[in-house]
Parts: structure tokens; C-alpha cells; sequence
């Protein structure tokens, strides 16, 4: 009963959000909306921005749940981005409040090891420190992000998948090198 009553306030949650910013969102009118008391939802929720995290991790676990190889890296990179496309005014109405830190940190959870299996996978044998690895996933968790953020700055336009592809191509054909830049110490 509790993950549907979650999963009850997280449709709610999502629904004002694509008619009004994060930041313009109160318990009161997401308890009126769902039907539940304040008392539910402060027993399952903080506030509204830990709701915001769990329905972001809810509907990212059911999204990547099965995308994690190298095989498919691009592939777990699209999925996101199209389910970000389908919920457009939801995800700029959380990019354009307060809760943007949170858009921007379930992105890099959920990236993070996309990319971490992407790198172990083209490593392959190579021997590589842990600190290393580390650097090599931040750099390209964060460049992706960059290249999702710049498209929400730019309201999520038509034509950006180009560039994304670009990108995610360019990551290809540069892990190689980065690779061997880093094993040649």
C-alpha cells in the first residue's frame, strides 16, 4: 500500500508540475490533488523535493532497469533523453525552479554507471588506477550532462538530437585515446 500511495502522490506531483514550476508547488495542493492527508505525506516524504527525487528514481529504475551494457550505452543515453522529451514541460518546470540541483544529480546517478561500465568494458585489460577511472567518468557523466542541459536551456528544441548524436559519437571515438593517455603514466 505504501508504493502505491507514493506512486499516487509522485503522479500528482508530476501532473502540477506540467502546469507550474517546482518552487510554486505546496503539499496542500499536491494532498488535495491526490487525496491524501498531510500526514501520509509527511510520513512517506520530507517535502515536496525528496518526492521529487524518489519519482525521478522511480521512473529511472523502470526506464534503465535492464539498459546497463556497453553493448547498448547509447541506447540507455537515448532512452533517458526521449523519456525526458515525453515529459518535457514536467523536466523544464523542475530545470527552470529551484529544483534544478535535483534533475541535475538524478542525471549524474543514473548516468554515472552507464558510463563507468561504457569505460570498464573499452579498458578492458589496461591497468588503471581507481582515481583515474573515477576522473575519466566524472569528465564524461558531466560533459553529458552539460550537452542535456544546454538543450534544456534551449526549451528542449527540435534538432538537438544532431548534436547529442554528435557528441555521443565523439565519446566513441575519443575513449580510446583517453584511455591510453591515462594508462601511459
Amino acid at each position: 500500500m505504501a508504493h502505491s500511495t507514493k506512486g499516487l502522490m509522485a503522479d500528482s506531483l508530476k501532473k502540477l508540475l506540467n502546469t507550474k514550476p517546482l518552487d510554486k508547488i505546496t503539499v496542500k495542493e499536491l494532498v488535495e490533488d491526490c487525496g491524501v492527508n498531510r500526514q501520509t505525506f509527511y510520513y512517506n516524504f520530507r517535502d515536496i523535493y525528496d518526492l521529487l527525487e524518489w519519482a525521478f528514481e522511480e521512473d529511472a529504475r523502470r526506464l534503465l532497469e535492464e539498459r546497463t551494457s556497453y553493448d547498448n550505452w547509447q541506447e540507455v543515453f537515448w532512452a533517458a533523453f526521449y523519456y525526458l522529451l515525453e515529459n518535457k514541460t514536467l523536466v523544464l518546470n523542475t530545470y527552470n525552479s529551484v529544483g534544478r540541483s535535483y534533475l541535475e544529480n538524478r542525471l549524474k546517478t543514473r548516468l554515472t554507471p552507464v558510463v563507468r561500465n561504457m569505460l570498464e568494458q573499452r579498458a578492458g585489460h589496461l591497468v588503471m588506477s581507481e582515481l583515474d577511472k573515477d576522473f575519466i567518468v566524472h569528465m564524461y557523466t558531466v560533459g553529458l550532462i552539460s550537452v542535456m542541459f544546454d538543450w534544456f536551456a534551449n526549451n528542449m528544441r527540435d534538432g538537438d538530437q544532431e548534436q547529442m548524436q554528435m557528441f555521443l559519437d565523439k565519446i566513441d571515438q575519443s575513449i580510446e585515446s583517453t584511455l591510453s593517455g591515462f594508462t601511459a603514466k
